[in-house]
């Protein structure tokens, strides 16, 4: 069954002026645009097989706990904003724990080829303490059998079991390319990205650096063959 919640709360300021709040949970798709921004995560977020979700130049997605953005089976995300008017992912508890603060990061899951987040902040997501597929790889982006287009973003401040910034699973081969993907942190592999076996991503021009693991690859760990990497 379909079930999606969306609400929309305007909040009037002193000043005269009108500030928007969205309130996002369950199934979404359509557009997301900066005149509903924030938009406050209350629950696990899906894009449904098939379906497709715009988000907007500007628009900034908090989300208040524990919660994945699931891409499902052929279903688009398409998150594109600018070089001065960013998209911002982030979580309102910055402190991660084993299964606990940050939100659990963007889920690309047999997601369409025609995914892409560009000039877009991902912070704060947080796959530690789950070392099973998919729910402990990938902190910030998780691609399975999916093939995204991941460019000019900032990808920090994410942790996870394997994979802190990007994990790319099984048939994957996304392109990741002219990011800074930074201070990301991960236990067994892959502080930055983890490419596991099966994936085949291009990564090229990206600055890696100040990413951390406690066994291999603090930038990059791939058992995977690289279609580029630079």
């Amino acid at each position: 069954m379909k079930r999606t919640m969306f609400v929309l709360v305007l909040v009037v300021g002193l000043a005269g002026g009108v500030f928007a709040q969205t309130y996002v949970s369950g199934n979404v798709s359509g557009v997301w645009e900066a005149s509903g921004s924030p938009y406050y995560v209350t629950g696990e977020l899906h894009i449904p097989t098939n379906d497709t979700l715009h988000i907007e130049p500007g628009v900034e997605v908090i989300f208040q706990g524990y919660y994945k953005f699931c891409v499902d089976s052929n279903a688009v995300l398409k998150a594109i904003g600018t070089e001065t008017d960013s998209i911002i992912f982030t979580a309102m508890d910055t402190v991660l724990t084993d299964f606990t603060g940050g939100h659990r990061g963007i889920k690309f899951l047999h997601a369409a080829n025609a995914c892409t987040l560009s000039y877009s902040r991902i912070e704060y997501g947080n796959a530690l303490g789950e070392h099973t597929d998919p729910y402990g790889y990938g902190g910030g982006i998780y691609c399975s059998h999916s093939s995204p287009t991941i460019t000019n973003n900032t990808i920090s401040n994410n942790s996870a079991s394997n994979g802190g910034g990007i994990l790319c699973d099984d048939s994957s081969s996304p392109t990741i390319a002219n990011n800074t993907i930074s201070s990301n942190s991960a236990y067994d592999f892959g502080g930055g990205i983890f490419c596991m076996l099966g994936s085949s991503p291009t990564i090229m021009n990206n600055i890696i650096s100040r990413n951390s693991v406690r066994r291999w690859g603090g930038g990059i760990s791939c058992y995977s063959r690289l279609s580029l990497i630079h």
